[in-house]
């Protein structure tokens, strides 16, 4: 049998939606604050099986393939898509209610300014569109959410940002707990917040040719 993704990219609206998400990053309305936000769920906290061997002249350090596994954890994250900082949230259940405990954080962290809208890029997550996520979000007026078209994730920037910590952080590190992986997650997106600079997004929502 053959599988494939449900995908909208062949649906005549998909360039429409796709134009929208990338008219905010690369022009984004006056005094908007524009936010890529999405979870990257059950993160491994891998340990160490045996101790790593220490680089020597000549020889690199090595790690044993085989590894301890000590559960998972959740990260919520949401990328200030014109500055390259983010917002960072570690949970260990990914469900509505965590969600909005994070629109809640990010919210308290940006004062209040005459007119500021503020825009969070998401997928189309049943989390993102629940009955309490939407009486939330009529609570807090300046706050709108743009959806991507279903299964276009690589549309959301946020992505980029989770690339860069699977590479620099989760590929190498080891985690004795959940809650040392939570630690050292944070604690990598406070690092990088400060040398933080924004991605070149050149992707224009135009359907790309074969």
């Amino acid at each position: 049998s053959d599988y494939w993704v449900m995908t909208d990219f062949d649906q005549p609206y998909f360039e429409q939606r796709a134009s929208e998400v990338c008219g905010l990053y690369l022009d984004p309305p006056a005094n908007a604050l524009v936010l890529s936000l999405d979870e990257k769920t059950s993160v491994q906290a891998k340990g160490l099986a045996r101790p790593d061997t220490p680089p020597e002249p000549g020889k690199s350090a090595r790690r044993d393939y085989e590894y301890t596994r000590n559960g998972t954890m959740n990260l919520f994250a949401a990328l200030r898509v014109h500055s390259g900082e983010a917002h960072a949230m570690a949970s260990s259940t990914r469900n509505r209610f965590d969600l909005i405990r994070f629109l809640e954080e990010i919210d308290e962290t940006i004062p209040p300014a005459k007119g500021q809208r503020i825009i969070a890029i998401m997928d189309n997550l049943s989390t993102h569109k629940s009955h309490d996520v939407n009486r939330w979000l009529k609570a807090h007026p300046r706050w709108e959410f743009a959806f991507t078209p279903t299964h276009a994730s690589w549309l959301n920037q946020v992505e980029c940002f989770f690339s860069i910590l699977a590479r620099r952080l989760l590929k190498h590190g080891h985690f004795d707990t959940p809650e040392d992986l939570a630690e050292q997650m944070l604690a990598f997106v406070e690092t990088h917040n400060q040398t933080a600079t924004p991605f070149e997004w050149t992707y224009t929502g135009k359907v790309l040719g074969a």
